[in-house]
């Protein structure tokens, strides 16, 4: 987890494990720990949605396809209505979703 978390700035892996023990966030383990995703449910005033927050794998190792319909199958469970990845460019070109939306930060000087 900590190569996925290296660029990260708003949580170290303290805070992950801190809310995934109050169950705020969840950790799932892929495979023979082959690779990992953190989920989080946002609920929004118009749905709810389960998000992706970090996820990461060995080279070859995890079929991400087969990932997100298990993603969708829990956000189905969980009354979402949609699932949501925070990545790099390549999910996109991975899921082909659409509606690709960019989120990105713009640090403000103090």
């Amino acid at each position: 987890m900590r190569g996925v978390l290296k660029e990260e700035k708003d949580y170290s892996t303290d805070h992950i494990k801190l809310y995934c023990k109050r169950t705020e966030m969840q950790l799932w383990v892929i495979g023979d720990v082959d690779g990992f995703v953190v989920t989080q449910i946002n609920i929004f005033p118009l749905r709810k949605v389960l998000v992706a927050m970090f996820a990461g794998g060995k080279d070859g190792k995890v079929d991400w396809i087969e990932v997100m319909e298990e993603l969708k199958e829990l956000a189905k469970a969980k009354d979402c209505e949609a699932v949501r990845i925070y990545g790099r460019r390549g999910w996109v070109r991975k899921f082909k979703p659409k509606r690709d939306m960019a989120f990105f930060d713009t640090e403000v000087e103090q």
